[in-house]
């Protein structure tokens, strides 16, 4: 999918325990600066997760997640729903697949309904294909 930022993708797909950990080396991580806004952070978490950096994905939505949580902003469950999706491509990459199923039944529940306005993504085709990698394991092309 296009970018919606115009930022270069970390060069390689970090995985909890495979390589060495984004902080450690010149990996680019998410590809965030501490003073970017949260609506960049959002930004950029969405496009990690559609092209499957699921570990930086999570990183740029917590950044945001962490800016917005003490406000009313109604992005902040979902940031949280989709936190948990990325984390679940993780666990059950990692054959974990007890803990994807808590981690895909917190993410199915927060991204239930229509989502808020700076959340551009299809939560029910995101839930259907991280549904099909949890009960198979195999990944969608």
């Amino acid at each position: 999918p296009p970018l919606r930022l115009q930022r270069p993708l970390p060069a390689w797909r970090y995985v909890p325990g495979e390589g060495p950990h984004p902080r450690d080396c010149d990996h680019g991580g998410a590809g965030l600066s501490p003073e970017d806004p949260p609506d960049t952070c959002i930004l950029r978490g969405l496009d990690l997760l559609e092209h499957r950096y699921f570990w930086a994905c999570h990183e740029a939505l917590e950044q945001a997640w962490k800016a917005l949580r003490h406000g009313d902003d109604p992005r902040t469950p979902v940031l949280v729903g989709l936190i948990a999706v990325a984390a679940c491509w993780l666990r059950r990459h990692q054959g974990n697949v007890r803990a994807a199923e808590v981690l895909l039944a917190r993410g199915e529940r927060l991204l239930a309904g229509p989502l808020p306005d700076g959340i551009d993504i299809e939560a029910p085709a995101l839930l259907a294909a991280t549904r099909a990698f949890v009960d198979t394991g195999v990944w969608p092309r």
